[in-house]
């Protein structure tokens, strides 16, 4: 297959930016579940003498992590094709060396050579603090539909974008004039504001979260959720040894 020789970026109708978008959601969602199925294992697993280990309720567990980690593999090659798709559409056979969907634009990037990244040093992990059960669960949960509401909210930014591009009359004409009031354009503006109002709501659930389990804890230079653990993950700057 050919190799593309520049950078190319297809704008894609709104069949396909809702298939990746559909798929990207699904995919996301099944790897945080089971990152979370996974902390559900590790700690009772530790719970248990190794006889124990084979219950019904590990083996449920067990059975939770592979079922979520198909769904994420299955979501993931859904989005892949869905990519194809829209490829084809625009009659792309060149192999691209990396492809990145933007879902504010509904624009999938390709790109002729791989993007360099220039990384520091990472920071040094020096505390771990960790979430009860029910922090835990309740911070996967509320991650699960932050970062859906996120991508729903760009995808409807796109959508919003692209309905002022096809009405210009919707941003007004002369200074003084009205605009037009069309209900398919403010039914995409409230959907787009209750999706944000869901970022916010969620977003304060896990920042109380964090509040509870760092309470007392002096400020660190890096904190990061490990979900696969149930744990804050504190670090320092890595020239700090």
């Amino acid at each position: 297959m050919a190799k593309l020789d520049h950078d190319l970026d297809l704008k894609l109708d709104d069949a396909h930016c809702t298939a990746i978008l559909d798929a990207r959601i699904k995919e996301c969602s099944a790897q945080i579940r089971r990152n979370d199925a996974k902390r559900k294992l590790a700690r009772k697993l530790a719970k248990l003498p190794a006889p124990a280990q084979d219950s019904p309720g590990v083996l449920a567990l067990v059975a939770k992590v592979s079922e979520e980690a198909a769904n994420a593999a299955t979501h993931a090659s859904a989005q892949a094709a869905a990519r194809a798709a829209a490829k084809a559409a625009h009659n792309v056979t060149a192999e691209s060396a990396e492809e990145e969907y933007h879902p504010t634009l509904g624009v999938l990037r390709l790109k002729a050579a791989p993007t360099v990244l220039v990384q520091g040093k990472p920071s040094v992990e020096y505390k771990r603090k960790v979430l009860t059960d029910k922090q835990a669960d309740d911070n996967a949960a509320s991650y699960v539909l932050a970062c859906e509401a996120s991508d729903r909210a760009f995808d409807l930014m796109r959508q919003i974008e692209d309905y002022q591009v096809a009405h210009p009359e919707l941003l007004g004409g002369s200074p003084g004039d009205s605009p037009p009031v069309d209900p398919a354009y403010e039914a995409l503006k409230d959907a787009l504001t209750a999706q944000q109002d869901i970022i916010v709501a969620e977003q304060a659930k896990q920042g109380a979260i964090w509040q509870a389990v760092l309470a007392g804890e002096p400020p660190a230079w890096h904190a990061r959720m490990d979900i696969t653990t149930g744990e804050i993950v504190l670090g320092r700057k890595p020239d700090e040894g």
